[in-house]
């Protein structure tokens, strides 16, 4: 199972903002145990300073941190991916966080 990170190629307002909202619509078919995780920028730009420097957490170490959870339920990679950003940052995080995912099961 790999790893594949979407995310758009350049800020765009929060949904529901605007009605002129330009968005691209595709299908995935999942075989059972491969799933989908979705979440906002909270998570990618949890922060931290680091030399007196601001770094974020990132989609890199997002990835690195799904692909160690292959098998895992869903609510659990959700809890384990805010304890990430939390560790991350040493503390409450700063942004909003929303993070859903979910797994296809047998038929």
């Amino acid at each position: 199972m790999g790893v594949e990170l979407n995310g758009a190629a350049e800020p765009s307002p929060p949904l529901g903002m605007t009605t002129e909202l330009d968005c691209q619509q595709g299908r995935v078919t999942l075989a059972p145990g491969e799933g989908i995780v979705v979440f906002t920028d909270g998570l990618t730009e949890a922060r931290r300073r680091e030399n007196g420097e601001l770094v974020l957490l990132g989609e890199e170490r997002v990835a690195r941190a799904v692909a160690q959870m292959p098998r895992v339920a869903p609510d659990e990679v959700v809890r384990e991916l805010r304890r990430t950003a939390e560790k991350f940052t040493a503390g409450p995080l700063d942004d909003d966080l929303c993070i859903v995912a979910f797994r296809a099961e047998a038929a």
